[in-house]
């Protein structure tokens, strides 16, 4: 048991030991970020995340990040430590303070300042990008509807033009039809009127009686 204790024990110690570095880690990069940004001199372990009326300098925050600053730095988790090390820049930073208010901005030429304004430019760009795409999609999509109308109008004028051609086709085929009958019936008239003119001419050319006679003597 004396052992389990000597290990919790050690546990507890390292995890101390690691939070005071990320806190000292912290208060350094959050002091170093007030003297460059605004040109103050905090001492790292002045630093305040919830500030007063009695500080020259507050933060301001994006949204998301506002649990970082409910807090005071020594209530603070490491991983809140790590967070704020991480973030101080980029999703909030130091402004200078009023006496009207100690969350005052420092104004429009602020970095922080910029880069809120630089995301609401980027966030207008993108929705006047998202209606300008929007009106492309219904153009284009006019334009398939005139497609898929002239596409159907055309097989319907090619299934038109392929019933008048096979129209015309059997026209062909009962006229020729029609023509060998007329043929066939012509030749077979022709012929009859031959064998008629040869039979009235051998009726012409019989002999007389008396030439029949003589003939068969």
């Amino acid at each position: 048991m004396s052992d389990t204790v000597d290990t919790s024990l050690a546990s507890s110690r390292k995890s101390n030991n690691e939070r005071a570095h990320w806190r000292s880690k912290c208060r350094q990069k959050l002091s170093e970020h007030i003297s460059t940004s605004l040109e103050l001199l905090v001492e790292p372990a002045q630093v305040r995340l919830i500030t007063t009326s009695d500080d020259q300098y507050c933060w301001k925050v994006l949204p998301g990040k506002e649990h970082l600053f409910e807090k005071q730095m020594s209530k603070h988790s490491i991983g809140a430590y790590m967070e704020l090390f991480r973030e101080v820049g980029v999703s909030f930073e130091a402004v200078l303070a009023t006496s009207e208010t100690t969350k005052q901005d420092r104004g429009s030429d602020n970095t922080f300042s910029r880069k809120i304004e630089q995301l609401e430019s980027n966030k207008q760009s993108l929705i006047e990008e998202l209606c300008l795409c929007k009106s492309r999609v219904e153009r284009a999509e006019k334009e398939i509807d005139q497609l898929r109308t002239t596409v159907y109008r055309l097989k319907t004028q090619d299934a038109q033009k392929i019933d008048l051609i096979n129209e015309y086709r059997n026209i062909t085929v009962r006229s020729l039809k029609d023509a060998n009958s007329a043929f066939e019936k012509f030749r077979l008239s022709a012929v009859a009127r031959e064998w008629d003119d040869r039979w009235s001419s051998l009726d012409t050319c019989s002999y007389s009686p008396e030439e029949e006679r003589m003939h068969l003597d």
